[in-house]
């Protein structure tokens, strides 16, 4: 699956200096934002918290976005309002309430993003702060948090200070769904001064990145001011009003490899795995076909002639060989025991760079936690990249992502990559085989 990735790349310091603009602009305004707040793996047990995450403002699509490697993850979104700074008692907040869009769950490139559920489904999809944990802030109330904050927090649930009606007293159910459209919302029983100028929560969101999410998902609210309103009083005067809503962005960079193929096995029975090529930019009358082998201590396979059917332990497997090639297309069928085969998978690695390059592209940028997906060209990043790699240092990337040499990549990183994608930036073409024929050793027998 190619990406095709526009995004505006901020540097750290124009980021900081954004955020603080956009803060300043925006304290006298109201505003309702979607923000990413944690992450946890794909099927985490109830419970689970995760991880916090810091997400940097796109100002090219006006979000708050988190950039993640690849799929197969759940990220937990924090409804925040704030920018209510006028003076006290003028106006008075009745009733708040925030809805997600949930087309924006699907952005047309990769898998569909999940809510995780609603109350009494294994998790819930959704949840409300009137109540935190004493020991580090989460909410708490109900899964997936625990009402009586035993995931490690070490506190007691207590009233949320951050909770947007904290100084009011609240009397609206506080969460309501349609299919998945999910809002929050809530209303003062006596009309109310919450004067926050500060971030305020209403509540929260949890969506499943599956293992194919790919591409930006933008994450926004129903702009219908029947459904994202504040309800307030000035003077004698009830208006409703739809504040400014800005969306999350949740951004999968799938690392396209130039020799290896990388998939999850999602089966937990006995299976076999077929993969065949569709297309190559440079092995065009090829024909690549064979049967995904018993992986190695580090889950790399090479392909077979016959099925190998068997229980994968796995859970990542990297396929390599000379038949591997850059900027080609693959299928990968899975068949069952039972001979059927489910949906097929589309693969492909790195494609073609631009600039009159052939192949070479391995790594987009380090972004100070990990190195981003190859961004079309071929420069000194893959080559600082490849010798991370070699050096072992932290933070490299993955062996499968910088291992190019020799036709059959051996699974060592050394100079001899460094110097393959040197190569490759200077305008050589892909080094190996013939037009027909991947894996025939050009060095011994001349292509036709």
């Amino acid at each position: 699956m190619m990406l095709t990735d526009n995004r505006m790349t901020l540097r750290w310091r124009d980021a900081a200096l954004l955020v603080c603009l956009i803060a300043t602009a925006h304290a006298r305004a109201q505003q309702m934002r979607f923000y990413p707040v944690r992450m946890a793996a794909l099927g985490s047990p109830v419970g689970t918290v995760g991880n916090p995450v810091t997400p940097d403002f796109n100002a090219a699509l006006g979000c708050w976005e988190v950039t993640i490697p690849s799929g197969g993850f759940e990220i937990a979104l924090e409804i925040q309002a704030f920018g209510w700074s006028l003076p006290a008692g003028d106006p008075l907040l009745g009733a708040i309430q925030a809805t997600v869009d949930s087309s924006t769950y699907d952005n047309g490139i990769g898998g569909t993003l999940a809510p995780k559920g609603w109350p009494g489904q294994p998790r819930d999809g959704a949840y409300l702060t009137k109540s935190a944990c004493s020991g580090n802030g989460d909410p708490c109330g109900g899964p997936p948090f625990g009402d009586t904050c035993d995931n490690g927090a070490n506190g007691v649930c207590a009233p949320n200070p951050d909770w947007v009606m904290a100084p009011c007293f609240d009397d609206l159910p506080g969460d309501t769904q349609s299919t998945l459209d999910y809002a929050w919302g809530t209303a003062a029983q006596v009309l109310c001064d919450p004067n926050f100028g500060e971030v305020r929560s209403l509540g929260g969101l949890i969506l499943d990145a599956p293992q194919d999410a790919a591409g930006t998902y933008v994450i926004d609210f129903d702009p219908d001011p029947n459904f994202s309103f504040f309800s307030v009083l000035a003077g004698n005067d009830v208006s409703t009003y739809t504040p400014e809503l800005v969306p999350a962005c949740i951004t999968i960079d799938r690392p396209d490899r130039n020799r290896y193929l990388t998939f999850e096995n999602e089966f937990p029975n006995a299976v076999a795995f077929r993969l065949d090529m569709l297309s190559s930019v440079f092995y065009p009358d090829a024909t690549v076909s064979g049967w995904v082998g018993v992986p190695d201590a580090d889950g790399i396979a090479r392909l077979e002639p016959d099925p190998v059917i068997r229980t994968w332990d796995e859970n990542i497997i990297h396929i390599t060989g000379c038949d591997i090639t850059p900027a080609a297309r693959f299928v990968l069928r899975p068949m069952l025991i039972d001979g059927t085969f489910p949906s097929p998978i589309i693969m492909q690695t790195t494609p073609q760079p631009g600039g009159n390059k052939f192949w070479g592209d391995t790594v987009g940028f380090f972004n100070g936690t990990f190195w981003t997906a190859p961004q079309g060209a071929v420069n000194v990043d893959d080559v600082v990249g490849t010798i991370k790699t070699w050096q072992q240092a932290d933070g490299a990337p993955e062996i499968p992502r910088t291992d190019v040499q020799p036709q059959e990549p051996n699974r060592i990183i050394n100079i001899n990559d460094a110097f393959t994608i040197i190569r490759a930036f200077q305008g050589q073409r892909y080094p190996y085989g013939c037009p027909g024929d991947p894996c025939q050793d050009n060095s011994a027998v001349p292509c036709p």
